[in-house]
């Protein structure tokens, strides 16, 4: 049935196409004519008249694809021409098929580049990301453990200085304890002190220790 149809369709655009070149061709043997009653022109009449009579023959040539005219294709020749034609134009859709696959192969293999690519800038970035957080860590550090190192000598030499004043300075106790033990002292040299200016003074008084 769609053959039938396709061919009825076919035959009634070639049928129109018939009917347009005949009337094109009546319509110019009509003016040839005129032309021909004019007076001079008595012999153009007898042609005009004899081409008016075969234009049924020449309504059945129309212009083929070259450009020039022909006889009508049968419908099997057109059908056959059709079918060429759809060949042809099934051959170049699995043609453009073909590269519009190659195609999208290669735009996919450029895509799956991009994500690959772009996951590992991600994962680099992520390790930055995480050296510098160590980094900024071990620099928050840096100032206490530079208070701890250099708080240890402070507290060392205020301790040793703690250690030598509390050594050096005596409580009030051990103040009249050494004051006494010092007076104790001083008295036996004073007594002796004493005894020697009375000994001295009685041998200065000795006649014999004058002789002497």
């Amino acid at each position: 049935m769609p053959e039938a149809m396709d061919d009825e369709e076919l035959q009634a655009k070639l049928k129109k196409l018939c009917d347009e070149q005949g009337v094109f061709k009546k319509r110019k043997d009509e003016k040839r004519l005129e032309r021909s009653k004019k007076p001079g022109n008595s012999m153009k009449a007898g042609t005009n008249t004899k081409a008016l009579g075969s234009t049924p023959k020449r309504a059945r040539m129309v212009v083929n694809s070259a450009g020039g005219s022909g006889r009508v294709s049968s419908v099997a020749e057109s059908l056959h021409g059709i079918n060429k034609a759809l060949i042809e134009t099934v051959n170049i859709l699995s043609d453009t098929r073909a590269a519009s696959e190659a195609q999208s192969k290669t735009l996919h293999g450029i895509e799956t580049c991009m994500v690959n690519l772009q996951s590992a800038m991600q994962m680099y970035i992520g390790q930055v990301h995480y050296h510098l957080g160590e980094l900024e860590k071990q620099a928050r550090n840096w100032p206490a453990e530079d208070e701890e190192v250099f708080s240890q000598p402070e507290e060392n030499s205020v301790r040793n200085l703690n250690i030598m004043s509390s050594s050096i300075v005596e409580e009030p106790e051990d103040k009249e304890e050494a004051e006494e033990v010092c007076k104790e002292v001083e008295g036996p040299r004073e007594e002796d002190k004493e005894g020697r200016e009375v000994e001295d003074d009685e041998t200065m008084k000795d006649p014999e220790a004058d002789e002497l």
